[in-house]
């Protein structure tokens, strides 16, 4: 029987570093997705990185009245946060205006149907997922993570509310705007077909 996420935080107090790793091989694809949609795949390794690095440090702090995976999220969340401080910090002292880049357009190209076995379909689906990914880029990230936590990682209002540090009202609202930002950008882009 594999050990809970709470058995293997106990065992890792307790000086067992080989159950951290084992927490980390079972979470590490949920953290890489988190992080490459809200943070673009540039950073994704590193910022990853520095989650579990926190969470390992911050291990003695779970009090375990949350799913482990919600406090790891949370983490995930606040590291994000702070990476783009920080480049923000880092841009606006060291780059003049002409040289800034946005650096929202990165985000997940993973809405449209794999399966379309049809090459003019296939080119279609590629289209709105390149138009779908350009407008997700330009949202604010805190509407980037509700989409992100709801859509792909399918966490309820409850855990995104907890995840995020905002009220659960606060994440329906950003979830209502980000979704209808990108209906109405997608429909002025020419793509009616589009369904929220």
């Amino acid at each position: 029987m594999a050990a809970t996420d709470a058995d293997l935080v106990q065992r890792t107090l307790d000086g067992d570093r080989r159950a951290f790793g084992v927490l980390v091989e079972r979470h590490k694809n949920t953290v890489f997705g988190l992080v490459s949609r809200l943070m673009g795949p540039n950073d994704t390794e590193d910022v990853a990185q520095e989650a579990f690095l926190r969470v390992y440090r911050a291990l003695g702090t779970f009090r375990g009245d949350a799913q482990f995976t919600t406090w790891l999220y949370r983490i995930t969340w606040n590291v994000c946060l702070d990476r783009r401080e920080q480049r923000s910090r880092y841009q606006s002292r060291e780059l003049s205006a002409e040289t800034i880049v946005d650096e929202e357009t990165d985000a997940p190209t993973e809405f449209a149907d794999e399966d379309a076995a049809l090459p003019d379909e296939i080119l279609e689906a590629e289209d709105l997922r390149t138009r779908l990914a350009a407008h997700i880029g330009a949202l604010p990230v805190h509407y980037k993570a509700v989409l992100t936590l709801y859509f792909y990682e399918q966490k309820s209002y409850d855990e995104m509310a907890e995840i995020l540090g905002v009220p659960m009202n606060t994440v329906k609202v950003h979830l209502y705007r980000a979704k209808a930002r990108l209906k109405t950008a997608l429909e002025q882009d020419g793509a009616e077909d589009w369904g929220t």
